[in-house]
């Protein structure tokens, strides 16, 4: 990993929150059931649907948190191994457009602790 020039990489692992309740489309109905529109797991632990995976710490393919491994794997049975290599592509894409928002900053502040001589 470099900032100058900028070289990123991008583990192809990590952790995937499932919801606790299916998604839908948002509508009036449904909007403020929040365990079905976000992942986070200080919403989705209180519901009685979460699923805790006994096996330790690490993302695995049970219960409520799950490896991007997993979800990959997931996704190219579901769909198709090239839906799941764009989304990965897609991931990727944004994790780039993410740093290079920053890089300015990212480079000032890196030289600033790096080449401060």
């Amino acid at each position: 990993t470099s900032c100058s020039p900028l070289r990123l990489y991008l583990f192809r692992d990590g952790l995937v929150r499932i919801c606790t309740e299916e998604y839908k489309r948002p509508n009036t109905g449904n909007i403020n059931d929040r365990c079905m529109h976000l992942t986070n797991y200080s919403v989705n632990k209180r519901s009685d649907k979460y699923e805790r995976d006994e096996r330790g710490s690490e993302p695995s393919n049970l219960g409520s948190k799950r490896s991007i491994e997993w979800l990959l794997a997931w996704l190219g049975e579901e769909k198709s191994m090239a839906a799941a290599n764009a989304m990965w592509e897609k991931i990727g894409d944004i994790c780039a457009m993410t740093i290079i928002s920053i890089l300015p900053i990212l480079r000032r502040e890196y030289t600033s602790i790096f080449y401060w001589k």
